[in-house]
């Protein structure tokens, strides 16, 4: 087992830095997903710039000291850690540029110029975007902001994983998507440190939660390295999921996800398409596809999740986004009514 790379004391920092400026998003209960089972879904879709990402690019970008906030910000992403850190510089004053593969959406570079940050258009996935905005950070002398390999950042997005332990104390399963890992690692982080009596009506330890990470099939980075027993780098990637289009998993969230996850599994566009067409359908949800991963797998029983949603296991899914184009959720809406 590797070492945790931040301590709950972390997560408490992130939780107070983040009150009053992050959104406490809902727990949604689902009774219509399911057939006589319930699933609960932690509403991202609904944080500020629509994704969990916000939280983490924003306790990053507060704990830089005030001379790089001045200097400005970079970072590559395919959107939704892209409109974070556009976000948290608009609010703490630190001019920011991002660096977006030519796939990534149009509505979420849209979103990025509104909060006043400057894009730039390069290369074919996140990984060729990723290896110019460092050329140009060493160019410009601009601080790079890592949109998932960083302990400050996941610490961040523990904070998502302690509102569901606040909200369902009781959970012992919980479904999430994962790209570079930063969502993982938050959980992981939160469950595997924080004290048995953190929240009242929880008997077990915390690290008895069952994790379940979920990655696209046509972009299972972290899939194939946790099996593979090392870090590996996909050739290609090919996924409607832009949000978890990651060709190489950080090497701390390897790490950590290797070291402490329960299970990944992977689902098909089509599936992600169905959940969130479905989410939209029933659910009256808004979830681009990366972020509809998790009910995803629990749709179709990934892995173990068919012995725990067959014992009637309190399971929690992470609807970690909701910036999606208008024509991939009419087509979404589509295939729910063909169900």
């Amino acid at each position: 087992m590797c070492k945790m790379p931040f301590a709950f004391d972390d997560v408490a920092v992130a939780r107070d830095t983040l009150r009053g400026v992050a959104y406490r998003t809902p727990l949604v209960v689902s009774t219509d997903l399911l057939p006589q089972r319930r699933l609960y879904l932690k509403a991202e879709n609904l944080q500020y710039t629509h994704a969990f990402k916000f939280r983490g690019a924003y306790n990053r970008v507060h704990h830089l000291a005030p001379d790089q906030r001045r200097k400005g910000l970079i970072a590559a992403s395919s959107g939704n850690h892209a409109l974070g850190l556009s976000l948290a510089g608009r609010r703490l004053s630190a001019p920011v540029t991002v660096v977006m593969p030519d796939n990534a959406p149009l509505v979420k570079e849209a979103g990025c110029r509104a909060y006043g940050a400057e894009v730039i258009r390069h290369g074919e996935t996140y990984d060729d975007a990723l290896a110019f905005a460092q050329e140009m950070a060493e160019k410009r002398a601009l601080t790079y902001v890592q949109s998932f390999d960083d302990p400050i950042v996941a610490a961040g997005q523990a904070t998502v994983t302690w509102e569901i332990a606040e909200d369902l104390p009781e959970i012992d399963t919980l479904i999430l998507p994962i790209g570079g890992g930063g969502l993982a690692t938050g959980a992981l982080g939160f469950l595997q440190t924080a004290p048995i009596d953190l929240i009242p009506g929880r008997d077990l330890p915390w690290h008895d939660v069952c994790v379940i990470g979920v990655q696209a099939e046509g972009a299972a980075a972290m899939v194939d390295s946790v099996r593979g027993g090392r870090r590996i780098t996909l050739p290609k990637i090919s996924t409607i999921a832009d949000g978890i289009a990651v060709r190489q998993p950080g090497a701390l969230t390897y790490r950590t996800v290797a070291s402490y996850i329960d299970e990944v599994v992977t689902v098909t566009d089509e599936e992600m398409l169905l959940a969130t067409g479905l989410l939209a359908w029933k659910e009256k949800l808004v979830v681009e596809p990366a972020g509809a991963a998790a009910v995803a797998a629990a749709l179709k029983g990934r892995g173990t999740l068919v012995r725990r949603i067959d014992a009637g296991c309190r399971i929690g899914c992470i609807l970690s986004g909701g910036n999606l184009a208008q024509d991939v959720l009419l087509r979404a809406i589509a295939l729910a009514g063909e169900e």
